[in-house]
């Protein structure tokens, strides 16, 4: 029996098309989600089927990756900046080579010194080192032409993009690890959806960089963005590193499923610094530009608290329900992880929302606010309570200097716009 009729349907997706095209932006938002969706069905997979310890070592991998990614980034938002410039060629090619050469040191550093790591971080075996190798060689150029897409506002081939990188991950999961083939095996889906969505976006993004305005771009404008991401970095990712290489292999597992489900506040809110990076720049009105800050501020605040609430009241539930038993014992930490993670994601819209007015203050304080943990946590490490506390303080202060900051910047322009008019 037909539901909806042929006509109706027709209808009805040709007013979702068209109101997608007008807001692309939602689109990718959307999208992102569902990507977000899938890369934690890749990780649920994986930690259900291996378990706590051998979910460790997986974790490694996927963290190590994201570590990449503060390279990756840099490459995209810099690639970003540079379609908006006047003879953005040169700048591309040199981006494109730059992401060639860190990909090759990659795949080198990872496979000749694979017994080292495997010894540093108590793996089983080496091989997962040289497997994530092989897909960090292609990981950085893939940065290159997402940026291109992004600096055009294309957000729909940069939404399938990331679609078909989630969905080769998750079904390549599926296959070898069903096939037994543990850690190694999530590593090749891993590697193998790098790989994939690169060639992707070398079809897809192949006209897109011809794109002129009449905007100048300095090569020292990446130095902001390479410090913001290596303060990313060091906020992201430092923990389960620590956590990995200081306590048993089985509470480095539970807690890298605590950090997991911690950090989908920061990954749906993500997307909004996507969306408001390429707006603010092409934006020319200081009013429209404050519009678009606050009104991602927002969204983030209300994102942020509401799953932040949900792991206050029931995180048993959802740390059992998505990894299983075997990871409860450290279920009732998981909102302290989410009000870290609240507070950087809302400080990471300031953040994009500066660079993208030239302005680096936010990044700086980002990355001494990464070291800072750090070196806090390297002091109070005697348990996991001591390390969740030790984020949670230093994100607060990183996300009050920032707002602090941001209303004193406020204040101080509207007094010298009423001085003008005096």
């Amino acid at each position: 029996m037909r539901i909806v009729s042929l006509p109706a349907r027709q209808s009805i997706q040709r007013l979702l098309g068209e109101h997608l095209k007008k807001r692309p932006g939602l689109w990718l938002f959307i999208s992102m989600m569902l990507v977000n969706a899938g890369n934690y069905g890749f990780n649920v997979l994986v930690g259900r089927w291996l378990g706590p310890s051998a979910y460790a070592e997986i974790n490694l991998m996927i963290t190590l990756f994201l570590i990449a990614t503060f390279i990756t980034s840099g490459l995209q938002m810099s690639a970003a900046r540079a379609i908006v410039g006047s003879n953005n060629q040169a700048i591309l090619t040199m981006l494109r080579r730059v992401a060639w050469v860190c990909g090759g040191l990659s795949l080198l550093g990872l496979g000749l010194f694979a017994a080292f790591w495997q010894t540093l971080f108590h793996t089983a075996s080496a091989s997962p080192f040289i497997i994530l190798g092989v897909g960090l060689a292609c990981y950085y150029a893939l940065g290159v032409e997402r940026g291109i897409a992004q600096g055009c506002a294309h957000f729909g081939r940069l939404a399938w993009n990331f679609q078909i990188e989630m969905a080769v991950r998750l079904m390549g999961a599926c296959v070898f690890v069903g096939l037994g083939m543990g850690v190694a095996g999530a590593t090749i889906a891993l590697s193998s959806s790098i790989v994939i969505a690169w060639l992707d976006s070398r079809r897809s993004y192949a006209t897109v960089e011809q794109h002129r305005t009449n905007n100048s771009i300095q090569l020292q404008m990446m130095l902001p963005i390479i410090i913001h991401l290596l303060g990313q970095v060091l906020i992201n990712n430092s923990d389960v590193l620590l956590v990995k290489a200081w306590f048993p292999a089985m509470i480095a597992g539970q807690y890298a499923a605590l950090a997991l489900i911690g950090r989908v506040v920061f990954f749906a809110t993500a997307t909004l610094g996507t969306i408001l990076f390429p707006r603010v720049l092409r934006s020319t009105q200081h009013s429209e530009q404050q519009r678009l800050f606050w009104q991602s501020i927002m969204i983030t605040v209300a994102i942020a608290g509401l799953i932040t609430l949900l792991c206050k009241i029931i995180p048993q539930l959802i740390l059992g329900w998505l990894f299983g038993e075997a990871y409860l014992p450290i279920a009732d930490f998981l909102w302290l992880y989410a009000v870290a993670t609240s507070c950087y994601a809302i400080a990471n819209i300031s953040i994009t929302y500066q660079l993208a007015q030239d302005r680096s203050f936010g990044a700086w304080i980002a990355l001494l606010a990464g070291s800072i943990q750090i070196g806090v946590m390297s002091w109070f490490n005697q348990s996991i309570h001591q390390i969740l506390y030790s984020q949670v303080g230093v994100m607060l202060g990183l996300l009050l200097v920032l707002m602090l900051y941001e209303f004193y910047r406020a204040r101080a322009r509207q007094k010298f716009s009423k001085s003008r008019v005096i």
